[in-house]
């Protein structure tokens, strides 16, 4: 599970999952993802293997800075486009999936015999840019920009 220390981005690469929150239960097929501090699973079930008869989930810590550097980055009105939903359902779907090959690239990329901190680094800022692009990039903006009081709810939560 996930820590809830940081934001996060949790993955289901193979197979199929069912997370147990404070809020409810919510199952997730490969290729899925959540990303969240404030509603961070308490357990996990493994629903089904994935054709391979494995199961693969991964979990991506950064920080609310983090967010908010990429963000600051961000070019043409994107930000702005992100926080007002200006941005279409067919770009957000491809931005999930691209969030979630980048991910793959990062985990890639720490378990390689010459890691690298700059690679890393950079490709989660590219994993992050895609999360802000995604379905819910305004959601995750939001509550890094208001992270102090995202910190009290999730005390008040935990």
């Amino acid at each position: 599970m996930p820590r809830a220390e940081n934001p996060y981005l949790y993955i289901v690469a193979a197979g199929t999952l069912r997370l147990y929150t404070p809020s409810g239960i919510v199952d997730y097929i490969e290729g899925q993802y959540s990303h969240s501090r404030i509603d961070t699973p308490l357990h996990g079930t493994v629903l089904a293997p994935s054709e391979m008869g494995d199961f693969l989930a991964v979990s991506v810590e950064f920080t609310a800075g983090d967010v908010i550097a990429v963000a600051i980055e961000l070019d043409n009105g994107l930000t702005g486009r992100i926080l007002d939903g200006g941005i279409g359902e067919e770009a957000m779907a491809e931005a999930d999936r691209e969030a979630v090959r980048s991910a793959a690239r990062l985990l890639d990329t720490a378990l390689g015999a010459a890691g690298s901190e700059f690679l890393r680094r950079n490709i989660l800022r590219e994993v992050i840019y895609y999360l802000l692009r995604g379905s819910c990039g305004g959601q995750l903006l939001r509550l890094s920009a208001n992270a102090g009081r995202a910190d009290k709810i999730y005390d008040a939560n935990s």
